[in-house]
């Protein structure tokens, strides 16, 4: 399922060190991020970490990492080649796409509805808009914001050349 449901991508990790250790020690950090993350469901499998998160999750703070709950699922794959990882990523955006298109016009659309000064034009728009802002702002949050993380991460676990 492309946009808005997913977003994915892939980098490289250049390295002159043992590539299967290299591996394991990024999949270590990759999960030790998750769990800071506060993702559940975290599952390792062979060149494979699959988690789960809750978008409804109440966020306290300001803690960045703890932006893993803007998905509901992902899963990020590892496999070497020669001197070089190759890490691949998914993230889902389903729950917050659900959550979003059900909250919004049960909280917002019965005070947009019944205000007399409203159309129903006038309030449809407003209900639009402040869906796209909230879904397109944790969209384009998650999106610039998770693969920085990772790309920091393989950088800093494995010493490589990210490219």
């Amino acid at each position: 399922m492309p946009f808005p449901f997913t977003f994915s991508g892939s980098f490289r990790i250049a390295t002159t060190a043992d590539i299967v250790e290299t591996q394991e020690l990024l999949e270590i950090a990759i999960v030790e991020w998750l769990e800071a993350s506060w993702a559940h469901g975290i599952v390792k499998q062979e060149n494979r970490i699959g988690f789960k998160a809750d978008v409804s999750r109440l966020v306290t703070g300001w803690k960045l990492p703890r932006a893993i709950n803007l998905t509901g699922s992902g899963e990020i794959l590892l496999s070497a080649h020669r001197k070089e990882i190759v890490l691949a990523y998914r993230f889902r955006l389903i729950q917050l796409f659900i959550l979003l298109t059900v909250l919004i016009p049960l909280l917002l659309g019965s005070i947009f509805f019944i205000a007399p000064n409203f159309s129903a034009i006038q309030a449809t728009t407003i209900l639009a808009l402040v869906w796209v802002f909230l879904f397109g702002g944790h969209y384009l949050f998650a999106n610039i914001y998770l693969p920085r993380a990772l790309r920091y991460i393989a950088r800093d676990s494995t010493g490589g050349y990210i490219y």
